[in-house]
């Protein structure tokens, strides 16, 4: 059977071979790159040449094993994934790594796309499920992206260079995929701002952040919690104005305004915040 091979628009992953071994070694040892990572340091070129001889062997992901491959870019190595599958091949895990030079230009999210979609529509896997370090937030936005689907963060879950770590996991099912990949990502006809009321509050309620978002963006319902008791600036309590962000018929997000008063003359952006759907 051939050598695993996806290329992408811009990429080309393939088995992690001996010709990569001096770069994947080089990046696997900046503080920036392993900090999120599990493997032991420093990452010895030894460790790189056995993980390539044991890819030599399998060439392909393999039920029951993890396979490294190398993402690359006009022939040089930007990154490698890792991918698992179990031993009946319908549930697989995977992991990326960009070397820092090469992170910002979106090649996590193109990889993981057509891992994904391989994953789903040729392997016949059943769900993918990644894991990452709680902190990596890039990490997460990328998975947000592929469609993946936040499950929970799992307290000292693994020991990791002597200290125990977080876990946070996201997954996505065949069937979620398939609806995420399937959604008009083109700009809506038409945008309504919707007053909040009673008949849809509980609908204006659920537009959901992101995970990666949550520690920079209120929830809707904390919103309106502070729109009915505002705070005060330099003396002035605050006037909040907010409404629901309609696109072409239906829920997309939320904005809220602190209105212009005696001490502040002109309004300001208070929230904003648009569902993981429409991003």
């Amino acid at each position: 059977m051939a050598d695993f091979r996806l290329d992408t628009e811009r990429l080309t992953i393939r088995p992690l071979a001996q010709r990569d071994v001096p770069e994947f070694v080089r990046y696997r040892n900046v503080e920036a790159v392993a900090r999120y990572q599990d493997w032991p340091l420093p990452y010895t070129v030894q460790m790189a040449d056995d993980l390539v001889a044991e890819m030599a062997e399998l060439g392909r992901p393999t039920p029951g094993r993890w396979v490294q491959l190398a993402i690359d870019h006009d022939r040089h190595l930007v990154g490698d994934v890792a991918v698992w599958l179990d031993d009946e091949a319908q549930l697989a895990v995977l992991g990326y790594t960009v070397s820092p030079e090469h992170q910002g230009h979106n090649f996590a999210v193109e990889v993981t796309r057509a891992i994904v979609e391989w994953l789903f529509l040729e392997a016949g896997v059943h769900r993918v499920t990644a894991t990452l370090d709680p902190e990596n937030i890039a990490s997460a936005r990328v998975l947000e992206r592929c469609g993946f689907e936040y499950n929970g963060t799992v307290r000292s879950s693994a020991l990791v260079r002597g200290e125990w770590a977080d876990d946070t996991r996201f997954s996505l099912l065949r069937p979620a995929w398939e609806k995420w990949r399937a959604r008009d990502v083109g700009a809506p006809d038409r945008i309504e701002l919707v007053e909040v009321t009673h008949d849809n509050v509980r609908a204006v309620c659920e537009i959901e952040v992101s995970q990666s978002q949550r520690r920079f963006v209120s929830s809707v319902a904390m919103s309106i919690a502070d729109a009915a008791h505002p705070p005060v600036r330099d003396g002035v309590e605050a006037r909040p104005w907010y409404r629901a962000i309609v696109a072409d018929g239906r829920l997309a997000g939320f904005v809220m305004l602190a209105l212009a008063d005696d001490a502040h003359p002109t309004p300001c952006l208070w929230r904003l915040l648009i569902d993981t759907w429409y991003q």
